[in-house]
């Protein structure tokens, strides 16, 4: 639609004293002068003529109205995090819970997390995820012991399912940004197969220097070199990254001895997917930007969750220069 402006809606608006044509006392416009007899202006020509730029002038108001809700309605969501069960891009249709009767050592349970982008990301190299968990138990099961075996310093013991490399070789916690065969019709994959990265689980705590005897938190970094840095597109959903956790050392196997059992797997438990820092190189416009919000949903319960109240799992800093050194 064409803009309109004031004087074409409402044409010259008589002054104080004129004639009923808008002329000022008995001269005459040159229009007016050479205007035949019957195309004089009369009082209810102009009065029509009036009415009828009142309600153009109302419709385009009107029109410019709905406009704007319209507008306000497409208005771009705030950034966020989402995270549900199987690889599947999280929404809320997404599983929140799975339940399992702890009676098998072979299966494999998927979580995924996601962002909604903010803007201005233009060059990301890197991100950095903080993950929680809160155990429904006075202390942190062993089943839930997913702590890798570190040479140090100081060298810390493998949790009870975590990698050791002579009792356990194979940990049942990892976590990735790869995201193979997932479908990128709602979240798209930045990543690819570039990422390369670490994690590290630190059982006892939400934060390295505050305790949590039933808390556990997992961070991990992935990143690519500056060359292949690119934009995130502000509004639209990404992957973050993938949790894999396995059921190994669940029961007990009479074709296998030398398999131990870890308890707790029947407790309740709520994972939350507390942040991802998004890094940039230094002197990037905006710099790097961290989204600790919720989209739909950033948190998932394992056995129903028990007791434990996701919304009420804090969210502490994150220390980063152990588990940025694992992948330098």
């Amino acid at each position: 639609m064409n803009s309109l402006a004031f004087s074409d809606l409402f044409g010259s608006i008589p002054a104080p004293g004129t004639t009923q044509d808008g002329l000022a006392g008995p001269s005459r416009s040159p229009l007016a002068r050479t205007r035949p007899p019957d195309m004089a202006i009369h009082r209810p020509y102009l009065k029509g003529r009036f009415e009828m730029k009142q309600r153009l002038l109302l419709a385009a108001l009107s029109a410019a109205l709905v406009a704007g809700i319209s507008m306000a309605g497409r208005s771009e969501a705030a950034p966020g995090l989402n995270l549900g069960w199987t690889l599947a891009c999280p929404t809320v249709a997404n599983v929140v819970d799975t339940t399992f009767p702890c009676n098998d050592n072979s299966l494999l349970f998927v979580i995924t997390g996601s962002a909604r982008a903010p803007a201005g990301l233009s060059k990301v190299t890197a991100e950095e995820v903080v993950i929680d968990l809160q155990e429904a138990n006075s202390t942190l099961q062993p089943w839930w012991h997913l702590e890798d075996a570190q040479t140090g310093p100081p060298p810390t013991a493998a949790g009870c399912r975590g990698t050791d490399p002579v009792t356990n070789p194979v940990g049942s916690l990892s976590l990735t940004a790869a995201f193979v065969g997932a479908s990128t019709a709602v979240c798209k994959n930045y990543w690819g197969t570039s990422a390369s990265g670490g994690q590290i689980y630190i059982p006892g705590h939400h934060d390295q220097f505050v305790n949590d005897p039933a808390g556990a938190r997992l961070q991990g970094v992935f990143a690519r070199v500056a060359s292949g840095a690119g934009p995130l597109v502000a509004d639209t959903q990404y992957y973050v990254f993938q949790i894999q956790l396995d059921s190994q050392h669940t029961v007990l196997d009479p074709t296998d001895p030398t398999v131990y059992v870890c308890a707790g797997c029947s407790d309740g438990a709520c994972i939350v997917f507390n942040s991802v820092k998004f890094d940039q190189p230094p002197g990037t416009a905006n710099g790097d930007i961290l989204v600790g919000t919720v989209d739909q949903r950033q948190n998932v319960t394992w056995q129903g969750g028990g007791a434990v109240n996701c919304q009420a799992i804090p969210v502490k800093r994150a220390t980063w220069g152990k588990v940025k050194s694992l992948y330098r």
